[in-house]
């Protein structure tokens, strides 16, 4: 079964987006594909193969953190580390 999100925030320099979820936020690694704040991320179950249902285009993603608190969002997305 398909799982959509939506992209919340975003950090074009170092290609890493935060998705809403399920239980906090979702960081994803962004290999290729573009995405803006506001659009509508659906993925298989395994999490692996991403459509970005707004703009109708194949992203390459990968997840690096899940269950991000909307507290530390700041610190996954933008730290220099």
């Amino acid at each position: 079964m398909p799982h959509s999100v939506l992209v919340y925030a975003a950090n074009p320099e170092r290609h890493l987006i935060a998705v809403t979820g399920d239980r906090g936020f979702t960081i994803l690694d962004l290999d290729s594909g573009p995405v803006e704040i506001g659009d509508t991320l659906s993925s298989d179950d395994a999490g692996t193969m991403w459509f970005n249902s707004t703009r109708r285009v194949r992203l390459v993603a990968y997840q690096r953190q899940r269950g991000v608190r909307p507290n530390d969002l700041q610190q996954c997305l933008f730290s220099k580390t």
